[in-house]
């Protein structure tokens, strides 16, 4: 293995333990220490790729910012029943949330950190936020959505819905009962988002 290989490599075993971490201890809880045990380097190793704890909660942060990017793909490519896409949107989270450790870690941080003002933080809630209105408003205009929901209003509250969720999702179940909680929350939301049909 060529030493840029093993770089690679030492840093993605970096990033992974220090996922696991954060996921278990939070932020303020997350030990240089420990991290750098569960990946097998050593504190210089791991101060060679990340010379902070901030730093490696950003590689976190920006898992998430990645995830966003995918969803944006998404629903540029998509051209079936938008509210369909929301809850498939929603959905999708809920799943790379249970398989992708990082993932998980960037939502925890993105909860904790989100107290103090954090700028990326508040950036990935407002993209969140700006795609599933941008999704809202063309089901809405498709008439896949009910003419009374505001677009904006929707977005604000499924974000903050799923934000939720997952979080007592996570406290009680370690993520096990998300998808059956997702899968709730949209049995109580389609009644009131869909148009009424003509009978």
């Amino acid at each position: 293995m060529t030493m840029q290989a093993r770089a690679v490599e030492t840093r993605r075993a970096i990033v992974r333990a220090a996922a696991d971490v954060f996921v278990a201890h939070g932020f303020a809880g997350a030990s240089l220490s420990e991290i750098a045990a569960r990946a097998g380097v050593t504190k210089g190793a791991l101060y060679f790729h990340f010379p902070s704890k901030t730093a490696l909660a950003s590689a976190m942060i920006q898992a998430q910012q990645d995830a966003n990017a995918q969803l944006e793909n998404a629903v540029r490519a998509h051209d079936g029943d938008h509210l369909d896409l929301l809850e498939s949107m929603t959905k999708g989270l809920a799943q790379r949330l249970v398989d992708d450790p990082t993932l998980r870690a960037a939502m925890r941080l993105a909860v904790e950190r989100g107290e103090g003002r954090d700028e990326v933080i508040s950036e990935t809630y407002e993209t969140w936020e700006r795609l599933v209105a941008d999704v809202a408003a063309r089901a809405r205009a498709r008439g896949e959505l009910a003419a009374h929901v505001d677009p904006a209003q929707l977005a604000r509250f499924l974000v903050a819905a799923f934000t939720g969720l997952q979080t007592v999702s996570l406290v009680a179940s370690g993520l096990d009962d998300l998808q059956g909680r997702v899968e709730g929350m949209w049995g109580l939301l389609r009644a009131g988002l869909s148009p009424a049909r003509p009978s």
